[in-house]
């Protein structure tokens, strides 16, 4: 994913690789459907750690320099504590960034 960028990634270089993987394959409910998989509480919120682990070990695997640009790009999605809002992240990536009211 990094080589495709052909240069520095900001927030929206990021947004842009990471929708393009993920736009035209699987609607919105799909992605959210296999991320519940990991939440069995349904909270919506998942630990970095989990995510990390989950995209590290499966399919087309993230190695650490793009684990870290992808929380880097997100902070609006990850708390204090570690947590991941995997809602806002996949709004963030079908949609694009939500302005603040």
């Amino acid at each position: 994913m990094i080589q495709e960028a052909g240069g520095a990634i900001n927030f929206t270089m990021f947004l842009t690789l990471f929708g393009a993987k993920m736009g035209g394959t699987d609607p919105e409910d799909v992605i959210m459907g296999a991320w519940k998989q990991f939440d069995p509480q349904g909270t919506g919120i998942l630990h970095k750690d989990q995510v990390q682990h989950i995209l590290k070990g499966g399919g087309e695997r993230f190695n650490d320099e793009e684990m870290g640009q992808m929380f880097e790009g997100v902070e609006s999605c990850l708390n204090e504590k570690g947590e991941f809002d995997y809602q806002a992240f996949t709004r963030i990536v079908k949609r694009g960034e939500e302005e603040e009211e």
